[in-house]
């Protein structure tokens, strides 16, 4: 609900309750925008951010790798990309506006936003953290008969859902040249006022102190120096504080850029509006000088700005699947790496039939998946892991495993039948020989029955009867002897 609470009021919270919860993730999603990266590295897209507001939002993929989101204006919630722990950033509180002047008078410079820079800040990953950046204080105008109204700069900052985790804070107000008050910082004094002092780890820069009437105005305090008092009457106002340097920018970390410088104060005797800060760089905005008569306008403070880098992690690219070939209950697969992800691959995992990933144990082709089912089809697809989790799948392969057991045993079933086959074979083989046989023996059994009752008997033959006669007898009428074999 605090998301409810900062965008819609407390008002809304008893409708909003009555939403389903599915239209309040609607709601919040409908709030993420991408931001582009641009840059001269070959993938700048590696870079690209999810945001809630890409307007004001600036990402650039350096030529070594690094990317840089700059956040320009604004509070916008930032959703840090997967796997990133730990990141750079450089927070600038936006810088105080200067001082107004009127009547020979000069008026303080602003002083510049508070800088803070953390090498190494962590995070979590995939997470919302809401980025402020504060904005550059209003110039200062003579609210008469003896003020200046110039605006202190706003406070940049880096909040998590629960807390704020880091805070630069805006450089405070020059003064006015017609303040006129007890104590050193805001007196009439012979060279104008003092400069304000340098921004601490704690406390803003301060603005530069209130010029006197009639004198030149001190500098803003800057991030790391204090705004120097005017030394002489006729020598102008005194020079902001010294601003702070960083290379958070720079593709090489040579070139350094300057932040929270304070603003000079103004001179008298010639009207001169105040110049303003630069923008996002939380400088403070430049005391004006008057003239007799006359007046003129502080220089507002430049806005602040939130830098944010890091090295870019991303998963592994999809790898390409060359064969899947089976074996004796399990599979050999080879492959090619796919685009390298960041950091390394430290495993491939693989999914059968559709399944879950399972770990291969290894960054190396070909691998063997073992322990499967004999005689099954596959179809097997391969992941890349680093540390940020698993990548892109590849196209999927499908083969067949063999199975030794089943095919051992089968040779001996085989063997068994083929072994049958030939004895059953001989056997009816001899079972033919020996029925071709018993015609023989029966004329042999025939033969030897009338050889044996040739003995005995008289074989008469007439025409195709046979009789037989005792042994010594004469043949009947029309019957001759025949002799028997």
């Amino acid at each position: 609900m605090q998301f409810l609470n900062k965008n819609f009021g407390q008002r809304v919270i008893p409708i909003v309750l009555l939403v389903l919860s599915s239209q309040l993730v609607f709601i919040e999603q409908s709030r993420a925008a991408t931001a582009t990266a641009t840059g001269a590295h070959p993938t700048p897209a590696r870079c690209d951010q999810t945001v809630s507001d890409a307007t004001n939002v600036e990402v650039e993929r350096l030529v070594g790798g690094d990317c840089v989101i700059t956040f320009k204006s604004g509070s916008i919630d930032w959703t840090t990309p997967q796997g990133l722990t730990s990141i750079q950033i450089l927070l600038v509180g936006g810088g105080g506006g200067g001082g107004a002047a009127k009547d020979n008078g000069a008026a303080g410079g602003g002083g510049g936003g508070q800088v803070k820079e953390e090498s190494s800040l962590s995070i979590a990953a995939q997470s919302t953290y809401s980025i402020s950046v504060g904005t550059g204080g209003a110039l200062g105008n003579i609210v008469y008969p003896n003020e200046s109204d110039a605006g202190a700069g706003g406070n940049s900052s880096l909040s998590s859902s629960s807390s704020t985790l880091i805070t630069a804070l805006g450089g405070n107000p020059g003064g006015g040249s017609r303040i006129v008050t007890s104590g050193a910082a805001n007196s009439i004094g012979d060279f104008g006022g003092i400069g304000g002092t340098a921004a601490t780890s704690s406390v803003a820069s301060q603005g530069g102190s209130r010029g006197g009437g009639g004198k030149n105005g001190g500098g803003g305090g800057g991030s790391s120096g204090d705004g120097q008092t005017p030394t002489s009457l006729g020598g102008g106002g005194g020079a902001g504080g010294a601003g702070t340097t960083s290379t958070i920018l720079d593709s090489n970390n040579l070139t350094t850029t300057t932040f929270g410088t304070g603003g000079a104060g103004g001179k008298f005797g010639t009207t001169l509006n105040g110049t303003s800060g630069t923008t996002n760089r939380g400088i403070g905005g430049k005391g004006a000088g008057a003239g007799s008569g006359q007046g003129a306008t502080g220089g507002s403070g430049g806005s602040g700005v939130v830098i944010i880098r890091f090295s870019p992690v991303f998963v592994p690219g999809a790898p390409t699947l060359n064969s899947v070939s089976g074996g004796d209950k399990s599979l050999v697969i080879s492959f090619t790496a796919g685009s390298a992800g960041s950091p390394a691959v430290t495993d491939y995992e693989y999914s059968l039939n559709g399944g879950s990933y399972i770990s291969a144990g290894t960054t190396s082709s070909p691998f063997t998946i073992s322990g499967l089912s004999g005689r099954t089809a596959y179809s097997v697809a391969i992941k890349a892991r680093n540390s940020v989790g698993l990548g892109t799948a590849s196209s999927s392969l499908s083969a067949t495993t063999t199975d030794s057991t089943l095919d051992a045993s089968e040779a001996a079933a085989e063997a068994a039948r083929v072994a049958s086959a030939a004895r059953l074979a001989r056997e009816q083989k001899e079972l033919t020989e020996i029925m071709a046989m018993i015609p023989k023996i029966g004329e042999l059994t025939l033969s030897l029955g009338e050889v044996t009752r040739s003995l005995t008997s008289t074989k008469c033959v007439k025409g195709k009867t046979t009789k037989f006669v005792n042994k010594g007898a004469k043949c009947p009428k029309g019957f001759v002897k025949k002799k028997i074999i």
